[in-house]
């Protein structure tokens, strides 16, 4: 019986670490889009799916290696319209973020995309961010699953 028990926890723990593993190399947040100076200089619209199974909660965006930016929130529209930055609003130091839902990937996206199927009912959600000097980089904190991950997206 002690002997079953333990076998029992090892299994357990090995199955635990090993989810974790999977998980923390598999990161569910995929960038699909990155549109520059949408809403004037020193912005930019990340566009991003959930490949996952749960929503993935965005804990906060981070500019210029660890900088706060003036302005960061994630955005909601469907595939066909796009995000239009002109209605979006910029001012004040929002940072409204929600969760992102679980989608397609980034490759049902592009073959969607390139095959013209593209529907009204495909939503996206972008992950706009505003800031007062030129950005050299975005990094977007996130959590799934209760493990914590961060994507950084490089400008040239």
């Amino acid at each position: 019986m002690k002997k079953t028990l333990i076998f029992i926890a090892v299994i357990l723990v090995v199955s635990t670490v090993g989810m974790y593993f999977i998980f923390k190399n598999n990161p569910p947040l995929e960038v699909i889009t990155i549109d520059r100076n949408p809403i004037g200089p020193n912005s930019t619209i990340i566009g991003v799916v959930n490949k996952g199974f749960r929503p993935v909660e965005i804990e906060e965006v981070f500019v210029n290696n660890n900088s706060s930016p003036r302005n960061s929130e994630v955005l909601i529209s469907n595939a066909v319209d796009r995000f239009r930055p002109e209605d979006k609003n910029v001012d004040g130091e929002s940072k409204e973020f929600i969760r992102i839902e679980p989608g397609m990937s980034s490759s049902e996206y592009i073959t969607k995309f390139d095959q013209d199927q593209l529907t009204k009912d495909d939503i996206i959600y972008g992950i706009s961010v505003i800031h007062n000097v030129e950005l050299e980089n975005v990094t977007i904190k996130y959590k799934y699953l209760l493990i914590s991950y961060d994507t950084t997206i490089h400008y040239e």
